[in-house]
């Protein structure tokens, strides 16, 4: 076997590494679990239970004329939107300072445990080194061909 098809064997047990991980049956249902979530959210958006600002905003969705996407990070300039906007700042520095105080809470009576940020942050730094090793192995056998 040539040092080319060593790499192709290789490269295609690393992408079938890959396709397995895409295709974990718990990955499924987490995306399953969020779009119904979203569904749920835009059902009750359309309601009005959320408020004037989300009804505003979900009619506009509905309507094709914005997104959550747009909304959120301020391509949306209504007013509606930038309420939004506003809202969920408060509510996102709110949740990070409860755990920033429940990090020194558990740190002054040695609980040792980690906040749910800390440990979002640590899989996701996680998941970044692995997917930089395995993007540093796809170019290093590249090269090698």
């Amino acid at each position: 076997m040539n040092q080319s098809d060593d790499f192709g064997t290789r490269f295609e047990k690393l992408l079938h590494e890959l396709d397995e991980a895409m295709n974990d049956p718990a990955a499924a249902e987490q995306e399953a679990a969020l779009t119904k979530r979203a569904e749920q959210r835009a059902t009750s958006a359309r309601s009005g239970a959320l408020g004037a600002d989300w009804k505003t905003v979900q009619r506009r969705i509905d309507q094709g004329e914005t997104t959550l996407a747009a909304v959120f990070s301020g391509a949306d300039e209504t007013v509606a939107a930038r309420r939004l906007r506003e809202l969920s700042r408060k509510n996102l520095q709110a949740l990070s300072d409860s755990w920033r105080e429940s990090d020194e809470s558990d740190t002054t009576q040695g609980r040792g445990r980690q906040s749910p940020a800390a440990e979002i942050t640590k899989a996701r730094d996680e998941s970044r080194k692995h997917y930089q090793d395995l993007t540093r192995q796809v170019h290093a056998r590249l090269r090698g061909m």
